[in-house]
């Protein structure tokens, strides 16, 4: 979706300031890991040039709590000093509903309301333990933070659901994230290979079920030996993951440790299926960058997956964290590759319909829009 020529001028009119500048971002540091800086990187490549970006948060994955402390303080230094300017009328911020970010963005908030700014948050990922102990024990607190926010953007159903549940009455719209477009445009090599090779391509912790998912792999690969496994990904578990595999004597696990650019993407187009059992998610990219690299996806119903996943047309959606459960659904696609093939170009067909970057950026702007437009007039989807 192409944003008109016309769009910008029409968005910036009316209030504008004499510099045009009317809309501020915070972001983390987009050159770390993490889904917001990913979904920023190649979202704000589709944004207008006019839109301004403030970065909170560490400058590096190895930040000590003193550290992050000191940078916390001197960042909200930084956008009080920014935004007292006066220049904007519309601040979006980019928390993810967890403990630690739920605490670190909330001033962000109250500073743009106490400078009486419109704010519109966006919840990237949501920790369902966070929001139990929000439910229990702070429900007043997030209210009154949160609530001021003018508006809401989610990643899923469920969350505005959840959202109303706890009393919010502004517009909640619900969004996808966004994958590069270049994804749906690289060719995949259709030569068949000897072995069907599984992949698992996320952070490496618990709750992203990286041991779910070799045991599965494991378990299928007891009854079709054509198999491997690629674990691509850092984070705190990897050790822990390769000595697991390596003390039950699994064979053809390779792992790969940190992807990105071009690496990235092999492990993508060299694999025949993303396995993907995790916990919990916002709306997580790796399942939308796979199915744009034209694979099937074996996946559990996380977050905004529920909204547009159809089971046994784009791959499996399945509510248990058995690993037997997705064993037997691995060795129905080792076993039947045109299977996985017509599921991998619906999934690429499906990916350029509704995920790029360029027609998330057309929709945010779209948003904006209707948060500035005149009280009264602004629907949530």
């Amino acid at each position: 979706m192409a944003i008109p020529s016309s769009w910008w001028t029409n968005y910036t009119s009316g209030t504008r300031n004499a510099d045009g500048v009317r809309v501020l971002i915070n972001t983390p540091d987009l050159a770390l890991g993490g889904g917001v800086s990913a979904y920023w990187r190649v979202v704000r490549r589709h944004l207008p040039n006019e839109i301004e970006y403030f970065t909170s948060g560490s400058r590096t994955e190895r930040a000590g709590l003193a550290a992050q402390i000191l940078r916390l303080v001197l960042d909200y230094g930084a956008y009080l000093w920014r935004i007292a300017s006066g220049r904007y009328s519309l601040l979006q911020l980019n928390p993810s509903f967890g403990a630690k970010a739920l605490l670190r963005d909330g001033m962000f908030l109250v500073i743009g309301k106490a400078l009486r700014k419109k704010v519109v948050l966006f919840f990237h990922g949501w920790d369902p333990h966070c929001e139990k102990v929000v439910r229990r024990r702070f429900p007043w607190l997030f209210r009154a933070v949160y609530f001021q926010a003018d508006a809401i953007i989610v990643l899923g159903s469920a969350f505005r659901e959840r959202l109303r549940q706890l009393g919010y009455p502004g517009p909640i719209f619900v969004e996808t994230t966004a994958i590069d477009e270049v994804l749906t445009e690289l060719p995949r090599d259709e030569q068949a290979r000897k072995r069907f090779r599984v992949l698992f391509l996320a952070r490496i912790e618990r709750t992203k079920g990286v041991l779910e998912a070799i045991d599965a792999y494991s378990q299928a690969k007891a009854r079709n030996s054509e198999m491997e496994l690629v674990v691509a990904g850092d984070g705190p578990l990897l050790e822990d993951a390769e000595e697991y595999a390596r003390r039950q004597g699994i064979t053809n696990v390779s792992f790969w440790g940190h992807v990105s650019g071009s690496r990235k993407v092999d492990a993508f187009m060299s694999a025949d299926c993303y396995l993907f059992p995790s916990y919990h998610e916002g709306m997580p990219v790796s399942v939308l960058e796979a199915m744009a690299c034209g694979l099937p996806v074996i996946t559990r119903p996380v977050g905004g997956v529920r909204d547009f996943f159809k089971h046994g047309e784009m791959g499996f959606l399945e509510e248990s964290t058995r690993p037997a459960v997705f064993a037997e659904l691995l060795g129905r696609l080792a076993d039947n590759r045109e299977l996985g093939r017509r599921m991998g170009e619906h999934n690429r067909a499906i990916a350029k319909r509704h995920f790029l970057a360029s027609q998330v950026a057309a929709r945010i702007l779209q948003i904006h829009e209707a948060v500035l437009a005149p009280k009264g007039t602004r629907n949530g989807r």
